[in-house]
């Protein structure tokens, strides 16, 4: 029996994991795996211009093979098509297992046993759920298809005519954006057979099929245009020239000519342009988010073709050497071939689609990478479908009343096939006939189930779903009709562009956060420079107009040192220019060092770039020239190739100035990181700048403290610490409970060998290069606000990988925030997916540029910066805002009300459908468990529609839980929404559990008052409608004033919405019942003379209404007077004292729940030895070494020079002891001491409500 015993409990298990791994699985299902294929990036290309491709690249039937047919430029955001809109939309929909059920419900009543209304009507309900959900999800999608579409259609200049045809291979595009089709892409293609006078090969290539062909524009060179060798000069229209074409149109090896203030509509090779020397100046503010404009240089050997006719001659005939499309925004391995010469190309000579060109009359180049090859749309990736949490968290809970349905469905089924077997035999006049096939106690059983759930299926409320899709609609309106997150200067609202979104904005736990453009102005404002040790004052700009206008940017140019020459010269001027304009030699030299930030302990921060020359004699410079050369046209390795040949040349470089270019803080960002900070939300950025400006943008942005505790880990030192070491090392210094249990884990996988952990590895004395100034300040790693992690790009790559991430997670979530720095797009969205998938978090990103894109689209919810930057970032956002500083008001505000509302909502939602079922359900007992109906069928048809419908509607739109300044004053409070207090399954089964007992208390105390021996005044019995009429109104009303005593604010809507749904039942029942049977045949025909006269219909509803709620009622009340929470208590203070300074006290004296910050783990390990001040500085992981802070020096900077010669360990303590006297350090304790010391602000409102019943200001009294 044991045995037996055990075996079922073993399947019984396993059954259960089963299940619950099949739920994982269909929970976790992404449909965009359905419809959005990954593509994998394309082989290494070589372009061919102005001649044929080799017949390698045919295949046997003289096609071009797949390697070298490209990707066209179109380019799609949209995530429906004509096609796949209605199959991926209803996937979609249909991961709702409410909308499943609902489906299989409709279909059981198609057949005649089980049919209740009419079969077209059966399925209305959730068609009409259907499409309002299908219009909502398409008409966003529209926006993103006219975007597409605005961005597609633009046109640009490219090359025709003459002898010019593109021999370059391009897949078909895709018409009307029918992208989820894929056709067999075909290459048309045409011969050009040239004039008797062509001299050469015929060439083939591809006709041109969005060619504008009355837009022509002509080149004015004609006195340097080539000799035509095919095109007669009086004919025009085959003279080379420049066609208006849609951007979708360009094609691989295109010549595009773009004007001055035209956006790039691809990768570009620079072949010439418009400047001396071939400079073109570029912004990348829709890449990078970066205002300031960047130089680009002509590729050397291609800057002859200046015109149409010079780039359609097959004289200039060569080919371009790239490698496959790439993520990195900031590196290219390609070469030109001109004949037998090869040249290198790098990213220096390119132009990446987003970009706008800027102070440059026009740029000729050829097309490298196309459509979803290029850089900016290989880092945005797919628009993701995203599902809130909420969503995600009502699936249990249906599935949860799925299995009570289903429960009730077979005690019905069981109870009532006992039943009949008991009875038939005795002749029970109501199992007449019961013998046959179809209809018998056998069958009927299985027949009451069917029936059953149909009877209970509003369990699961179908129109609750609506009701979400509409309050998340208006909530969006209320965010962008907002006017506190207005931004006059640009005219900005904020925008919702995804309605389902909202109640997720109330739970966000991390932040990602880009820095350029999103924390700062991005307007460049030269302030100084340092030439020769003397110092050059810039631009005068008081603090308020600098950070009220844009200035255009102030560069210093041109610093340099001439041969024999020791005077220095500087130019200032408001827009580039060539290097001829200041009269300055500026030949091009490896021999750059570029500099670091110069930290402030002000918000202020500066871009600084130093630059140095050194002059070499020219028999050396030119051998090592040779030597650069080689390095600059390798395609694999060159980067690497270049370092070590340029090293030869950096060394000993004499510093000749510096210029200091300030991007100035947002309004109100350190303030609103700080608010964000104490809502328990982790800020993380991710920034491209340098580590010692990383450090300086997080001490001014308040992200790291004053009280806080830097670990710095870095990657690319071969002699120091591996980077898994580095994090190692790191938790078991400054966490060392979290490394205990490291340690035991890293013990059982190595099979009881030593672990990391426990090996005090040493270091021999070695030069050793930490490669970070000591700017962190003493006394880092025994404060008491925490840690701040700070990681670097090349770090982040290591730790990124599959052997390393779990332990770079474990790190990051110990430390009160995280700055990662030199790092690419896609290691963004590395990092928001690491916290997203690994810790299961709420997270939220926001940036500004289109190198923020797959960090938005990453995340659970993203945020785009729409000011005067590029909406790169905004068309991929769900929500977008003009400033930083209205994150904070969306997320505490309007985030944290949606969520309390919507939580709330949908919890009554669930608790109103239990009232009317349980009264349902009771009646079975009574009635044989029959399944039949004990109200009338409209009053169950029109439950959700129209009796109970408005309150928590109401409730979802204009429920006020605490004002908006108090959850601006007191950011806190955002903890409610952090940790789900207004949505879950504890308060789910709570809600339940009161609408079964409400639910008996209304059918029972109805049902015993009726069954009286007189319940008519002429001495009939009562019919079944007379008390069950009663019972209908009884639950409305109960269900109604239970939803208003769960609203917290009371306004005019809120009344409205209450007792609309009581009067509407009011009105109806009086309308329906004197219907008569000449104009509709109803069971309830003349029921107003017994119900309305009836006394116990009186005595009911108000018997029945306070019983049922007066459990809910003194519940609350107690815990407003007794045990009350932060909410209640300030709800309380801003009722009775509305004017009074809550941020202020609260922050400072008040002892509520919310305010008391956890200890850091720094404060908790304060018993381990304190280290000396000496030595404090900072803890660079990568060495282990601790160094004093001496300020900012240049022979500390990143990869300095100096920094060779001085940093060991050795070195390190002689340089500390000689520059640091011995100071006494305060115990972790008295730095705790020293603190603001919590008071007691609501010590005497605590006291009054908590005094007895009996005294004076007793409670009762009190509220």
């Amino acid at each position: 029996m044991t045995k037996t015993l055990g075996r079922l409990k073993t399947a019984f298990w396993k059954s259960g994991n089963r299940f619950a791994g099949w739920y994982t699985k269909l929970a976790a299902f992404n449909v965009e795996t359905l419809f959005v294929r990954k593509r994998e990036p394309g082989p290494p290309r070589t372009i061919y211009v102005n001649e044929n491709l080799p017949e390698g690249f045919r295949d046997q039937k003289g096609k071009v093979t797949k390697d070298h047919v490209y990707v066209t430029n179109q380019v799609i955001t949209s995530r429906y098509t004509v096609l796949t809109f209605i199959p991926r939309n209803l996937l979609e929909q249909f991961r709702r297992i409410a909308n499943i059920f609902f489906l299989a419900i409709a279909i059981l009543q198609l057949f005649p046993k089980f049919s209740t209304i009419s079969p077209g009507l059966v399925f209305l309900p959730l068609l009409i759920v259907l499409a309002i959900t299908a219009i909502k999800d398409g008409s966003e999608d529209v926006r993103r298809h006219q975007s597409d579409r605005r961005v597609n259609h633009t046109t640009v200049r490219v090359l025709s005519g003459g002898d010019w045809i593109n021999p370059n291979a391009m897949k078909s595009k895709s018409r009307t954006f029918v992208k989820g089709i894929r056709f067999p892409g075909r290459t048309r293609a045409k011969k050009v057979i040239p004039d008797q006078e062509a001299q050469g090969e015929r060439l083939e290539g591809i006709t041109m099929d969005g060619v504008l062909q009355d837009d022509r524009e002509y080149d004015d060179e004609e006195v340097n245009s080539p000799p035509s060798t095919s095109l007669d000069r009086s004919h025009p229209a085959t003279r080379p020239h420049w066609n208006k074409t849609l951007w979708e149109d360009l094609r691989v090896g295109d010549f595009i000519k773009i004007m001055n203030n035209e956006p790039i509509p691809a990768d570009i090779l620079i072949c010439a342009t418009s400047e001396d020397e071939n400079v073109a100046f570029v912004e990348t503010k829709n890449l990078d988010g970066e205002t300031n404009l960047k130089s680009r240089n002509a590729c050397p050997p291609l800057t002859h073709l200046r015109s149409a006719a010079h780039c359609a001659t097959k004289l200039n005939t060569f080919r371009v050497d790239c490698g496959r499309p790439d993520t990195n925004m900031y590196r290219l391995d390609g070469a030109v071939k001109v004949g037998e010469k090869t040249f290198p190309v790098d990213m220096q000579m390119m132009l990446l689609r987003g970009t706008v060109l800027r102070n440059t009359g026009w740029v000729i180049g050829v097309v490298m990478y196309t459509g979803e090859d290029t850089r900016i749309v290989m880092n945005s990736g797919g628009t993701p479908s995203k599902w809130s949490k909420v969503e995600k968290q009502m699936n249990p809970q249906v599935f949860i009343n799925l299995i009570i349905l289903a429960m009730m469905a077979v005690a019905c089924a069981i109870a009532d096939s006992v039943l009949e077997k008991k009875f038939y035999p005795l002749g029970a006049l109501w199992l007449y006939d019961d013998d046959q096939s179809d209809d018998n106690p056998s069958i009927n059983g299985l027949v009451t189930w069917a029936y059953a759930l149909i009877t209970f299926q509003n369990i699961v409320p179908i129109s609750l779903y609506v009701s979400i899709e509409f309050v998340r609609t208006i909530q969006a309106a209320f965010i962008h009709f907002d006017p506190e997150m207005y931004y006059e200067k640009t005219d900005q609202p904020a925008l919702a562009k995804s309605w389902t979104l909202a109640d997720d904005l109330g739970q966000i736990e991390y932040i990602f956060s880009d820095k350029t453009g999103t924390l700062t102005q991005n307007s460049m404002v030269f302030r100084k420079c340092s030439i020769g040790g003397k110092t050059y004052h810039g631009d005068p700009l008081d603090e308020r107009s600098s950070s009220e206008t844009k200035e255009p940017k102030t560069e210093v140019k041109n610093i340099s040192s001439s041969a024999g020459s020791s005077n220095f010269t500087a130019s200032a001027s408001n827009s580039p220019q060539s290097s001829d304009d200041s009269g300055v030699p500026t030949n091009p030299s490896p021999l750059n060092a570029k500099g670091v930030k110069l930290p402030e302990k002000v918000i202020h921060h500066f871009r600084d770039q130093t630059l140095s020359r050194d002059l070499q004699e020219a028999a050396e410079y030119q051998a090592w020239s040779e030597r650069y050369n080689e390095a600059t046209i390798l395609l694999e390795n060159r980067e690497a190739r270049i370092e070590a040949v340029s090293s030869e040349l950096e060394q000993d470089l004499r510093l000749l100035g510096a210029t200091a270019i300030e991007d100035r803080l947002q309004d109100g960002v350190p303030e609103t990181i700080e608010d964000l900070k104490r809502a328990g939300i982790k800020v993380w950025v991710a920034t491209g700048d340098k580590l010692e400006t990383a450090i300086a943008i997080g001490h001014s942005t308040n992200l790291i403290g004053r009280d806080s505790n830097i670990i710095v880990v870095r990657g690319g030192n071969n002699r120091g610490r591996s980077v898994r070491n580095q994090i190692l090392h790191a938790i078991e210094e400054f966490f060392p409970e979290e490394s205990a249990s490291l340690e035991e884990k890293s013990a059982v996988d190595n099979g009881g060998l030593r672990s990391p952990l426990a090996q005090n590895a040493t270091y021999p004395l070695q030069r050793t290069d930490t490669g970070i100034s000591s700017i962190v300040g003493a006394g880092n790693g025994d404060r008491p606000g925490g840690f701040v992690l700070v990681i670097d790009g090349i770090a982040l790559e290591q730790a990124l990988k599959d052997e390393n991430k779990v332990l770079l997670l474990r790190l990051a979530v110990l430390c009160e925030g995280v700055i990662c720095c030199r790092v690419s797009p896609l290691q963004k969205a590395l990092v928001v997916k690491l916290v997203k998938d690994g810790v299961g978090a709420m997270t939220l990103a926001i940036g500004d540029g289109a190198n923020d894109v797959s960090m938005i689209q990453a995340a659970h919810v993203g945020v785009g910066i729409a000011g005067e930057e590029g909406l790169q970032a905004v068309n991929s956002s769900d929500y977008a805002i003009a400033q930083f500083r209205f994150l904070k008001r969306l997320l505490l505000v309007h985030g944290h009300w949606s969520y309390a509302r919507n939580g709330n909502m949908i919890v009554n939602f669930f608790y109103k459908n239990i009232v009317c079922i349980g009264v349902l359900w009771w009646f079975q007992i009574y009635d044989g468990w029959s399944s039949n109906y004990v109200f009338e069928y409209t009053y169950l048809l029109f439950w959700n529609s129209f009796w109970t419908f408005f309150p928590a509607i109401g409730m979802g739109l204009f429920d006020r839980f605490v004002d908006a300044h108090v959850l601006m004053e007191i950011p806190e409070l955002y903890r409610y929404g952090r940790q789900g207090s207004w949505f879950g399954l504890k308060l789910f089964g709570i809600y339940m559990f009161d609408g079964v007992v409400q639910s008996a208390i209304i059918f029972f105390v109805i049902l015993y008052a009726y069954n009286s021996t007189s319940a008519r005044t002429d001495g009939y019995s009562v019919s079944l409608y007379e008390f069950s009429t009663t019972m209908a109104f009884s639950a409305v009303i109960v269900s109604n004033l239970f939803n208003g005593l769960n609203t917290s604010a009371w306004t005019v809507w809120i009344f409205i919405c209450i007792f609309l749904g009581i009067v509407l039942l009011w009105v109806y029942t009086a309308i329906y019942n004197i219907i008569s049977p000449g104009w509709i045949v109803t069971p309830v025909y003349g029921n107003n003379h017994f119900l309305f006269e009836s006394a116990f219909f009186w005595l009911c509803l108000p018997l029945t209404v306070c019983v049922a709620l007066a459990p809910r009622y003194l519940a609350k009340a107690w815990k407003t007077g007794f045990a009350p929470d932060d909410i209640d208590t300030l709800r309380y203070i801003t009722k009775t004292d509305p004017y009074r300074d809550i941020r202020h006290d609260a922050f400072f004296m008040s002892k509520l729940s919310a305010l008391k910050r956890p200890a850091s783990v720094a404060s908790r390990t304060a018993s381990r030895t304190s280290l000396d001040l000496r030595m404090a500085s900072h803890t660079d992981m990568s060495t282990g070494i601790r160094s004093t802070h001496r300020g900012f020096d240049f022979a500390t900077e990143e990869g300095g020079v100096a920094m060779r010669r001085m940093q060991s360990n050795l070195s390190e303590r002689r340089q500390s002891s000689k520059n640091l006297a011995t100071q006494g350090k305060k115990k972790s304790s008295e730095v705790q001491q020293e603190r603001p010391r919590s008071g007691t602000l609501f010590g005497s409102i605590r006291g009054k409500l908590k005094k007895k019943p009996g005294s004076a200001g007793s409670a009762s009294s009190t509220t």
